[in-house]
């Protein structure tokens, strides 16, 4: 599982590969900043993961 974080001038985008690809059915997610109300950094654990 690979992600690759790209700001761009109006939207976040968040290139997937791999497995994560194929299972979302989508290779990128773009996130216009205007929509973006709150953002938080730290670690955390993807519910579906068992680490």
């Amino acid at each position: 599982m690979n992600q690759q974080v790209i700001f761009e001038k109006d939207d976040l985008v968040i290139k997937f590969s791999g497995l994560t690809a194929i299972a979302g059915l989508k290779g990128e997610l773009r996130i216009p900043y205007t929509t973006i109300k709150d953002v938080q950094a730290g670690n955390f654990k993807l519910p579906w993961r068992k680490v």
